[in-house]
C-alpha cells in the first residue's frame, strides 16, 4: 500500500503544471538586471532627442528673426499688411528707411515668432523660460553661460544692432 501512495504521489507531482519558485526567482532577476541596464540608455536617447529638438526650435526662431527683420526692412511688412505679427509702430507701405528701420530695431522676438507661425517657441519665451538666448555676433541658439536671455520683451534691436 505504502508504494501506492508513493506512485499516487509521484504521479500528482508529475502532472502538475508550472513553474517552481527557483524558476520564478531566476526569471525576475534576469528581468531586473536587463532593466538596469536599458532604463539610463532609454533615458540617454530620450535626452538626446530633447536637445536636438530644442537645438532645432532655437535654429528656427533664429531664422525667423532674421526674416523678420529683414521684412520690416525691405517694408514688406508695415502698418497695412502686417502678416500675423501684432506688432505696433510700424510705419506704412511707403515709410522711410529710417522710419523701417526704427520699426525693425524696435519689433520684438514675439513678433518674429507670430509671423513665422512658432506658436510654441512664443508661449516659452512669454512664459518666461529664458530657454533661448542670443550671442554678441547676433545667433538665437539654446541658452547658456555665452548668451543673453531672450524674455518677452527682448527686441531684435537687442540681438542685432
Amino acid at each position: 500500500m505504502n508504494s501506492t501512495l508513493s506512485s499516487v504521489y509521484r504521479m500528482d507531482r508529475s502532472s502538475k503544471k508550472g513553474f517552481t519558485l527557483v524558476e520564478l526567482v531566476v526569471v525576475i532577476a534576469i528581468l531586473s538586471i536587463l532593466a538596469v541596464v536599458a532604463i539610463p540608455l532609454v533615458y540617454n536617447i530620450l535626452s538626446a532627442s530633447s536637445e536636438t529638438a530644442d537645438e532645432t526650435e532655437a535654429a528656427t526662431l533664429n531664422e525667423a528673426c532674421r526674416e523678420y527683420h529683414a521684412e520690416v526692412m525691405a517694408g514688406t511688412i508695415n502698418s497695412a499688411e502686417k502678416k500675423g505679427s501684432t506688432q505696433t509702430g510700424l510705419p506704412g507701405p511707403r515709410g522711410s528707411l529710417s522710419l523701417r528701420q526704427k520699426a525693425a530695431s524696435n519689433a520684438k522676438v514675439i513678433n518674429a515668432c507670430e509671423y513665422a507661425g512658432l506658436t510654441k517657441t512664443k508661449r516659452r519665451i512669454e512664459d518666461g523660460l529664458n530657454m533661448f538666448g542670443y550671442t554678441s555676433d547676433g545667433v538665437v541658439k539654446i541658452s547658456d553661460a555665452t548668451t543673453t536671455p531672450i524674455t518677452s520683451t527682448t527686441t531684435l534691436g537687442d540681438i542685432y544692432d
